[in-house]
């Protein structure tokens, strides 16, 4: 297979992504665009990344970062969470889309998903640095309660290496 029509299949399941997460879509269709997408993305093509930033339902992000669903769920509440971190994090990359008022706007919901010792924490503190450095991302970010949740988050793993460092030396 040629580079282009590599491109062209490529451009064409990311077009089907997309088609995937429109608002009137049902979720269980949102849920497999938005996992697929990041796979596709290639963070080196600014151009296939923006237009996936312009197609995207930042609404049903939202709902995906601010979601609780039951145990018995059929899709786990972490992986709901894990799918919009990813995009978002697709997204952060790029200064002008991390500057973004849809990316501003996460910056709440986000902060709620803050746990101490979990790799997704890290991909997050790593959004929010990106998304807060222009000055509505850094005005969002001195919320008070992002401020407490990234420091609740904080010393929680501080609390958490302390016990494993004391547990170690007996």
């Amino acid at each position: 297979m040629n580079v282009t029509s590599s491109t062209r299949d490529r451009d064409a399941e990311i077009d089907r992504c997309l088609s995937m997460i429109v608002p009137s879509a049902s979720d269980e269709s949102k849920f497999v665009g938005m996992l697929m997408l990041p796979k596709l993305l290639d963070q080196n093509n600014t151009e296939t990344v923006e237009r996936a930033f312009k197609g995207m339902n930042f609404i049903f992000i939202e709902r995906l970062l601010r979601t609780n669903h039951s145990v018995n769920a059929e899709v786990p509440d972490d992986l709901l969470k894990e799918i919009a971190v990813n995009i978002l994090a697709c997204f952060s990359r790029y200064e002008t889309l991390a500057k973004d008022k849809n990316m501003v706007e996460r910056i709440p919901g986000l902060s709620r998903l803050l746990k101490p010792d979990q790799e997704l924490t890290i991909e997050i503190l790593q959004i929010l640095l990106c998304v807060s450095v222009e000055k509505q991302g850094l005005v969002k970010m001195l919320d008070p309660d992002v401020i407490k949740n990234i420091l609740e988050a904080m010393m929680e793993n501080d609390q958490h290496t302390y016990l494993r460092q004391a547990s170690t030396k007996r």
